[in-house]
Order: C-alpha cells, then sequence, then structure tokens
C-alpha cells in the first residue's frame, strides 16, 4: 500500500534553501518522499555557578571530577547511549558491540553516583533544573531557548564531543486532497 506520494520539488521553491547536510538522510537520500522541515541537537542545559567554569562536555554527566551537581539523562535509550558514545570518542550512531558495551558500562557506573538525580524527558529535566532540583540535565535545544528566555543563568551547551543533530521530516500522504 502506498501511503505516501511523491514530493513535486519543481512546487516546493524553498528546499534549495535547506541545508545540504539535513537533506541527505538514510532513510530518503533523494528526498523523493521527505523533506526535512525541521531541525536541531540535543545537548546539556546547565545552572551557571558563579565563579565556577564549566566545560563544554558531556563530562559533566559522566566524569565525576567535572560534574555540577545533580543531574538528569534523558529517559530514551538513543539519545543517552549515543551521548555516552561520543563522550568515549565514538560514533553517536555505532554499532560496534565493544563501543556500545563500553558505553553501557559508563551509563551503568554513572547511575549509580549520588547525584544521578534519574531519567527524564526534556522538558522535565528542564523544569527539574529551572526549579533548581538538577543543575544539568540532557535537553533538546528548543527547550533549552525557552529556558534562557524565562532565566539567564541558564547555559545550552553543545559537548565538545559532539552531539546529536536530528531532523523532523515531512511527507505528503498518497490520499491529500491538496497536496
Amino acid at each position: 500500500i502506498k501511503l505516501i506520494q511523491q514530493l513535486k520539488h519543481e512546487k516546493m521553491p524553498n528546499v534549495k534553501n535547506i541545508e545540504k547536510v539535513l537533506t541527505k538522510m538514510e532513510v530518503d537520500p533523494s528526498n523523493k518522499l521527505t523533506i526535512p522541515y525541521q531541525w536541531g541537537t540535543s545537548g546539556l542545559i546547565v545552572r551557571a555557578h558563579e565563579g565556577r567554569q564549566i566545560k563544554d562536555s558531556w563530562g559533566i554527566l559522566f566524569d565525576p571530577a567535572q560534574e555540577v551537581g545533580g543531574f538528569l539523562l534523558f529517559d530514551t535509550a538513543r539519545d543517552t547511549i549515543g551521548s555516552a558514545l561520543k563522550y568515549l570518542g565514538y560514533s553517536f550512531n555505532s554499532t560496534n558491540p565493544k563501543e556500545i558495551e563500553e558505553a553501557v558500562k559508563l551509563l551503568v557506573a554513572t547511575k549509580k553516583r549520588p547525584t544521578f538525580l534519574g531519567y527524564d524527558g526534556g522538558v522535565a529535566g528542564l523544569n527539574k533544573v529551572l526549579s533548581g532540583i538538577a543543575v544539568a540535565a540532557q535537553v533538546y535545544n528548543g527547550e533549552a531557548i525557552r529556558a534562557q528566555e524565562e532565566e539567564p543563568g541558564i547555559r545550552y551547551l553543545i559537548p565538545e564531543e559532539g552531539c546529536e543533530i536530528w531532523t523532523d521530516p515531512v511527507a505528503i500522504p498518497a490520499k491529500a486532497t491538496h497536496p
């Protein structure tokens, strides 16, 4: 059953303005069926400490020597394991069993620390940082922007080791009346 229809790029003049790196998705590399309509990153939101230098690193979560206080990890395995992989110097999308095992061991050790406050979604993690329950949390950039508007002491960090870049694609249903 054909559920979505092929896109007519000639009727979409702004397709040319989309960053090329976002249009080469593995699932639809020629963008015949989908096109990105929004994109972002997942990184860290941190409540700034006066007089304390905060490193732009996943180490805030994964290295006890770099931690800045209570923190939350995403409640999604994909994002959390991917972030641990990046911290260890591997691809966010690694399929290497040894690298994944090393990331899982890091996550288990991280989970055992007294400053680990649990797993939560981005908005819930953000709210816990804003309320002072946590000092750091994994969030998506959109949540971080809203938090920075509410409170100037909040910083969004894209860790130096790298982070996830995501896209949300749009498609047109096969039976759309006005495609």
